[in-house]
C-alpha cells in the first residue's frame, strides 16, 4: 500500500495552476515536476489498520484547516470555535511528529536497541522539532542499527505507537503535549510563499532553547501563502501577516533539515537551493 507522510490534502496546496508541484531533491540537486500524490509517499510505512485511521481522522482534519484557510485568505475571523482552532493546529503539529519516514526509522532503532519511553520520546522529539542533536546522533549509531534483527517485532512496536499517537499524541509525548498546549496558535501568512519538506514541520527550537522554551516556535506551512505556527500567548488564536525576511529563514530552515523539498514556484527553490 502507499503511504503518504506528509497529508495529500496538504501537499495538494502547493501544486500550480496546472495542478503539479516543484521538488527540489538535495542528494540530485535537481528540481522536478510531480503530481502531488507522488508526492512524499513510499509503499508500507504503515500497517493498513494505522493507514485506515490516519484517513478517517484527515477527513475531518482536512475540512476544519480548509475553513481557516478561506477565513485567512479573506481576513475574516473563523466561524470555527476557539478551541476547535487550537485542538485542530496542536494536533496537526503534533502528529506528524511520529508519521514521518525518519520518526519511524528512530521508533525502530529504539525497539532495537531496547531504549526506555524516557529516551524513545526524546528521540522522537527531535526527529520534528529539535533535529540538530539527533542528527548526529544518527551517524554514531548508523552501523548499530544496521545490524538489528527481529523486524516484525520492530514494525509492530511502530504500528502501536502510530496507533495510540494518532488516538492522543499526548500519550506518546506528554512533555511535548504540555508545552505546545502552555502555548498559541498563530496563522502566519506571508506574501512571498512558504516551501513544505518532508518532515512537515520545522522549527526554532535548539539543544539550548528546545520546544519546551516560551520563546520556540513551531511553523507548519500548510499552503504557500498560510503557515500554522505554534506560539504566541496560551489558548489565543491571532492572524499574523509575517514579511518576507521571516518567511525566508523559515524556508531556510525547512531547506537545512528535509531531503525533499516542495513548492508552488520553481523560481522559490532555485533561490532557496542557491542562496546568496
Amino acid at each position: 500500500m502507499r503511504n503518504h507522510y506528509v497529508p495529500q490534502f496538504i501537499i495538494r496546496e502547493f501544486a500550480n495552476s496546472a495542478g503539479f508541484v516543484y521538488v527540489y531533491g538535495k542528494k540530485a540537486k535537481e528540481i522536478l515536476t510531480m503530481n502531488p500524490k507522488d508526492v512524499f509517499v513510499v509503499n508500507n510505512m504503515y500497517a493498513d489498520d494505522v493507514e485506515r485511521l490516519l484517513a478517517r481522522v484527515e477527513g475531518g482534519i482536512s475540512r476544519t484547516l480548509t475553513t481557516i484557510l478561506a477565513c485567512c485568505r479573506n481576513a475574516a475571523k473563523p466561524e470555527i470555535p476557539v478551541a476547535e482552532i487550537l485542538g485542530c493546529c496542536r494536533y496537526v503539529a503534533m502528529l506528524q511528529l511520529g508519521r514521518t519516514r525518519f520518526a519511524k526509522e528512530i521508533a525502530v532503532e529504539a525497539v532495537g536497541r531496547g531504549f526506555t519511553d524516557a529516551e524513545l520520546e526524546e528521540r522522537l522529539v527531535g526527529a520534528g522539532f529539535s533535529v540538530e542533536e539527533l542528527d548526529r546522533a544518527r551517524e554514531v549509531e548508523k552501523a548499530e542499527r544496521a545490524k538489528l534483527e527481529g523486524r516484525g517485532k520492530e514494525s509492530g512496536a511502530y504500528r502501536q505507537l502510530m496507533l495510540k499517537l494518532i488516538r492522543n499524541p499526548a500519550d506518546v509525548y506528554p512533555d511535548v503535549a504540555k508545552a505546545v498546549a502552555a502555548k498559541g496558535v498563530v496563522l502566519a501568512s506571508t506574501a512571498s510563499g512558504f516551501v513544505l519538506g518532508d518532515r512537515g514541520a520545522v522549527s526554532t527550537a535548539t539543544a539550548e532553547r528546545p520546544l519546551y522554551h516560551a520563546g520556540s516556535e513551531v511553523y507548519f506551512p500548510v499552503s504557500p501563502d498560510i503557515a500554522l505556527s505554534i506560539h504566541g500567548p496560551k489558548d489565543r488564536v491571532s492572524l499574523q501577516k509575517i514579511g518576507r525576511d521571516v518567511t525566508r529563514t523559515a524556508n531556510l530552515s525547512t531547506m537545512a533539515i528535509n531531503e525533499w523539498i516542495v513548492s508552488h514556484s520553481r523560481r522559490l527553490l532555485q533561490s532557496l537551493a542557491n542562496p546568496r
